[in-house]
């Protein structure tokens, strides 16, 4: 074992040779190019070239961009391929990115080598979320035109930006596997230069705006409109976030100096969280655990507060290189959330595992099993590293935090990848998760979303919604065309008139239901009117009903005053039928007015204020309340 641990020590000290002498010749050919009264600390970054190379490379994306998503598209290929379209924009937001930020520390050659397997990765992803949404109404926000590119975004941002940082990492160190402090500065120092260039883009177009709105002051709104155009401000924009990741590159000891405060406060709070999940962890066994489960959100909290914990971790131990001279605190606190992460990752699967038993998978499910396996393997790791009798004889305490977070990186690239691919696409494992249950009578048929196939499952709930609109069982077919003919999802049911009737309560006295009000479909007569109460349109909604002459015409009207809150509402029979023709402020469910609204004693009283005509138009008063008509009940 001796000799082994001798070897091994040698292999160290022989790479750490090679290291250091790769890095002097790095300097040495640096300051050849750069002159000889270069500083030391000077990079490749500071040439002009590179320098002149990211300003054209920002320029040239935001230029292709104003041209892909200019709001008059041409009617040519590729703006009339959906899955095209948004390949080819995917790749015009994502790739030059990379090309910016590897100039300086990666070869031309090397990166467009690199650019082939990202890019592919990146036109999968892309084609695949616009091919499961082909034929869907997009939902949400859609940013770029028709088409809805955040969630595709938001997904690859961070898979990018990890898969780029290792592949960054190696080529500085020349071999696949980079030295994990290696991984570790190029991971930070990208991560502190896109929050700076984030903010030196905000900074430059406040300045522009206000520079517009000195303008504006002279009446002169030439700047103001000029700024506005697409064509001016897509383009500027990419130039100042090649701007702004050039100039932080340009002095790496400053964004390294940022970086290590930042971690240095940061690592200050472990002690805190970890205090405060070892009370938590000794509690649950006696309060019960049946608490958390009746939360409904336990694992997404339990999961946050495991990516808390990772992170950190992280921020205390850093390279692990240094980590011998921490402050004691710091020390005890990082091994007791080393400990306390694989307790609270378990408890966070065992909740996420009784909801899919209950309720089957959802979307939010499936990524929350993404999210738990990555906590578990962070967990199992840094356990792991706890008890590594190895690492900690041969003074690299917690060594094994280092291999963890490597294969972690690529764990998530994996794991993120099949989300955007059919392998694992929370809306197809959603949908057949849910309609298995529902054909297994596992979900009674009129508790079933339909509606979550419709606006949730894309092409895989549509696909199943047209299945089950041919089903046999009357229950599943009626919701099943419901729900496909539904516009919105919060677009209310139809309520059958059996339904209203046993949702409203008469309290006249000596009064019967008018006719044909029971008979009217509100949901149809007027289904996006917010002044219909609820007890007309959805079920389980209560209301009081009152039965007179309320509005002077000589006809019966029914008032209804809903049950828990809410203004009431008139309905009147005209001519084209019952419709609420008024709503008033009652003020809460008065016992007197209730009383006297039974017993038929009300009258008719003019408005306060009233209307003006005013030629072909009508001035609609609106009075201010007054002590009076706003008095509660006693």
């Amino acid at each position: 074992m001796r000799d082994n641990d001798t070897e091994q020590q040698a292999d160290n000290e022989q790479t750490n040779g090679d290291l250091i002498d790769r890095q002097q010749s790095v300097q040495t050919t640096t300051r050849a190019a750069l002159g000889d009264d270069a500083p030391e600390n000077a990079s490749p970054q500071h040439s002009t070239p590179i320098f002149h190379r990211r300003l054209v490379i920002g320029l040239v994306q935001g230029f292709l961009l104003y041209l892909l998503l200019q709001p008059d598209r041409p009617h040519v290929w590729p703006w009339t391929a959906p899955i095209p379209f948004a390949i080819a924009v995917t790749l015009m937001v994502m790739l030059p990115l990379l090309l910016i930020v590897g100039s300086g520390h990666i070869s031309l050659v090397k990166m467009l080598r690199w650019m082939l397997p990202i890019g592919v990765c990146i036109s999968v992803a892309a084609g695949y979320a616009e091919w499961r949404r082909e034929g869907i109404a997009p939902l949400g926000y859609q940013w770029f035109g028709h088409h809805d590119f955040h969630e595709t975004l938001f997904y690859l941002t961070p898979l990018v930006f990890i898969a780029w940082t290792l592949i960054q990492a190696g080529e500085c160190n020349g071999r696949w596997r980079a030295a994990y402090r290696t991984y570790f500065d190029t991971s930070w120092k990208l991560a502190v230069q896109l929050k700076f260039a984030a903010a030196f883009v905000t900074a430059f177009w406040l300045v522009l705006w206000l520079g517009a709105g000195l303008f504006l002051l002279l009446k002169i709104n030439f700047l103001a409109r000029f700024i506005a155009h697409t064509w001016f401000w897509m383009p500027v924009t990419t130039l100042m976030i090649a701007c702004g990741l050039h100039l932080t590159d340009v002095r790496p000891g400053i964004v390294n100096g940022i970086r290590n405060l930042l971690l240095s406060m940061l690592s200050w709070l472990l002690p805190l969280l970890a205090v405060l999940v070892a009370a938590f962890l000794v509690t649950v066994p006696f309060a019960g655990f049946d608490l958390l489960w009746k939360t409904r959100f336990a694992a997404s909290l339990l999961l946050g507060t495991c990516a808390v914990l990772v992170i950190l971790i992280n921020t205390t131990w850093q390279a692990g290189d240094r980590f011998s001279a921490t402050h004691n605190m710091l020390r005890y606190a990082l091994v007791l959330a080393c400990m306390l992460l694989l307790p609270l990752a378990a408890i966070a699967a065992y909740a996420l595992s009784l909801r899919v038993t209950q309720y089957g998978w959802t979307p939010d499910r499936v990524l929350a099993t993404f999210c738990v396996s990555v906590a578990l393997f962070y967990a199992y790791g840094y356990f792991w590293a706890v008890f590594d009798r190895k690492g900690r004889a041969s003074g690299h305490w917690l060594a094994p935090i280092a291999t963890t977070n490597i294969y972690a990186s690529w764990l998530i690239i994996v794991l993120g990848l099949s989300v955007l691919t059919p392998l694992a696409d929370p809306a197809r494992l959603s949908v057949n998760s849910q309609v298995g249950r529902l054909l297994a009578g596992e979900t009674a048929a009129d508790k079933f979303d339909y509606k979550f196939l419709r606006f949730d499952g894309v092409r895989y709930g549509k696909a199943a919604l047209d299945d089950l609109a041919r089903s046999d069982n009357s229950v599943i077919r009626n919701n099943a065309v419901a729900a496909i003919a539904a516009k919105s999802r919060w677009e209310a049911g139809p309520v059958a008139p059996l339904s209203i009737r046993n949702q409203l309560t008469l309290k006249t006295v000596g009064q019967t239901w008018p006719a044909g009000f029971l008979d009217m479909d509100w949901s149809k007569q007027q289904p996006n009117n917010w002044n219909v109460p609820n007890c007309l349109k959805q079920a389980g909604a209560q209301c009081d009903a009152f039965v007179g002459d309320f509005s002077g015409h000589g006809r019966m009207d029914v008032l209804l005053v809903p049950e828990k809150f809410g203004n009431a509402a008139l309905a009147t029979n005209e001519s084209e039928g019952w419709r609420i023709v008024a709503t008033y402020e009652a003020q809460g469910r008065c016992p007197s007015m209730l009383n006297a609204l039974a017993q038929g004693n009300y009258r008719s009283v003019p408005p306060i204020v009233p209307d003006i005509e005013a030629g072909d138009r009508r001035l609609r008063a609106v009075p201010v309340q007054n002590k009076a008509a706003t008095a509660k009940c006693d």
